[in-house]
């Protein structure tokens, strides 16, 4: 556990409360998921927050007929605002469903404990507000491309994004998997992609994209 609370403080640099670093210590864990794997499903009784170590979780939001819609991707040293926010909801559950998008390590915090160090530690404090204004901003971002955006502006920016966060400009990444995230159907989107291909924006293959 010395070297996560070490690579903590690496990732995490506003938590600098060396008291609030010991209780990290004491009741954290660390969640190994492997890609795809779920931790926390929409609806699902809220009892750990996640603080990303390595890897990146994905927030996607569904609805009753299994459709879905991507929020955001977490990154290392970064939380998910969801979850702050299903905290400090009356049931305390989660309006969203978080999953591992790779391989992926979160160190995993009691929810009950999370809520305590929000008043006792400002450094706790600044650290969830900058993720609220983060996420806010994210889903501004998404609102603005769904209702301003026409579908080919608003795929290659989500492209352009997944590519600067992967820092690669070669995606492992299906038409029906961005059709997911963007929530709408394939069709669409492979038709779209066609469209953007022919435009020189990009070239397609066989379970990859790359930006050009």
């Amino acid at each position: 556990m010395e070297g996560m609370m070490l690579s903590l403080e690496e990732k995490f640099p506003t938590i600098r409360d060396t008291a609030l670093l010991a209780e990290i210590e004491r009741c954290a864990v660390v969640r190994h998921l492997p890609t795809g794997d779920i931790y926390l499903a929409q609806g699902e009784k809220i009892g750990m927050v996640p603080l990303v170590l390595s890897g990146m979780l994905k927030v996607v939001l569904e609805d009753n007929s299994d459709r879905e819609i991507m929020l955001y991707e977490v990154n290392p040293g970064e939380s998910c605002a969801v979850v702050w926010q299903g905290i400090f909801s009356e049931d305390k559950r989660m309006p969203a469903t978080i999953f591992a998008e790779e391989n992926t390590a979160v160190l995993a915090i009691p929810e009950s404990d999370a809520r305590d160090w929000f008043l006792r530690y400002p450094s706790w404090a600044e650290f969830a507000l900058k993720e609220f204004n983060h996420r806010m901003d994210d889903v501004m971002n998404l609102v603005r491309h769904l209702i301003f955006c026409n579908n080919d502006d608003r795929i290659l920016d989500h492209l352009k994004k997944k590519a600067l966060v992967h820092g690669t400009a070669d995606l492992a990444l299906t038409h029906s998997e961005l059709a997911r995230e963007l929530g709408t159907v394939r069709e669409v989107v492979s038709r779209r992609l066609k469209v953007l291909e022919k435009r020189g924006l990009l070239q397609m293959g066989r379970g990859k994209i790359h930006i050009n």
